[in-house]
């Protein structure tokens, strides 16, 4: 890859709605796994204990501003 082609990848990316849960986090990886194959995806459920966090429910934005 170049570094016209990285950035358009990081300007794609850009345009994704992410919070810390959710369809564009799943997203984002999976444009992530285009480039590198070999990436591990792993889904933790809902309600799950991780060290000093559990895992939140997800987000789903219909419309937001300020």
């Amino acid at each position: 890859m170049t570094g016209t082609d990285i950035h358009n990848f990081a300007k794609d990316l850009w345009r994704i709605n992410r919070s810390i849960t959710g369809e564009g986090v799943r997203q984002t990886l999976e444009e992530i796994s285009g480039h590198l194959p070999e990436l591990k995806i792993c889904a933790v459920p809902t309600g799950t204990q991780v060290f000093d966090w559990v895992v939140s429910k997800e987000w789903h934005v219909n419309e937001a501003y300020i």
